[in-house]
């Protein structure tokens, strides 16, 4: 299939728990000025944030043997590496690649009140955190139905950084899906997206439930972190 832009519908909600997890809220009183602060930041960033997917589906050629070559995306050069990505698409002949983003003003948005109001910045931060999940949970959710049109279900989606997937896959997936000329994302020399509020993903598509499960903070880049785990909650 050809990679598939999406100027997605607007999201009109934010998960204010998810938030709050995000701030490292510990379930205390918040002050009515506290409040007003964090429906202000939600309130900005629904209106600044400008939601953008792109995705495309691949065959996958799976070395044989044990080979430690990794798997390749048919059709490209890109080698999926490692063991946790060999496990997630054990069951899959298929994946797709996807990049997603909340776009760069609400990035500029966070920058600017960083410096003339920090507090404000830091839940502004938040809230695209939990804006580009909104963004990528709804492209896993593209993904579904067009596994779904040909009878197939899909694993959960697997980041570059997880496990020991490279992080410098992030390059490989932006240029082959040509996300900066698509929907304006790039990677930048420490390997990370830009604008930061962007994710890249794999999302295995099999012909069985087996193997499908949610996603697992053991294999998360951010599992040593993570503020969201702390308070016994997940992000996916």
């Amino acid at each position: 299939m050809p990679a598939k832009k999406y100027i997605m519908k607007e999201i009109t909600t934010l998960n204010r728990a998810e938030v709050l997890l995000y701030l490292g809220h510990r379930g205390s009183p918040l002050t009515p000025s506290m409040e007003s602060l964090i429906d202000e930041c939600i309130d900005e960033t629904l209106r600044l944030m400008t939601p953008r997917m792109v995705i495309k589906r691949y065959g996958l050629v799976k070395p044989e043997n044990g080979s430690v070559e990794g798997i390749l995306l048919s059709g490209t050069n890109i080698r999926l590496t490692g063991h946790s990505i060999a496990k997630h698409l054990a069951f899959c002949e298929e994946a797709f690649i996807m990049t997603t983003t909340a776009g760069l003003e609400i990035e500029k948005n966070i920058r600017k009140n960083m410096i003339v109001s920090p507090a404000k910045g830091v839940i502004l931060d938040s809230c695209g955190s939990v804006a580009v999940e909104a963004v990528t949970q709804a492209a896993e959710d593209e993904a579904a139905e067009l596994a779904k049109k040909d009878g197939l279900n899909i694993t959960w989606r697997f980041g570059p950084g997880y496990g020991d997937l490279p992080l410098d896959l992030q390059k490989d997936i932006t240029d082959e899906l040509a996300a900066s000329v698509t929907i304006g994302v790039g990677v930048n020399t420490d390997l990370l997206l830009s604008p930061y509020k962007s994710e890249t993903a794999i999302i295995g598509i099999m012909k069985q439930e087996k193997g499908k499960r949610g996603a697992s903070c053991e294999v998360c880049r951010f599992k040593e972190s993570c503020n969201i785990k702390v308070h016994g909650a997940r992000c996916h």
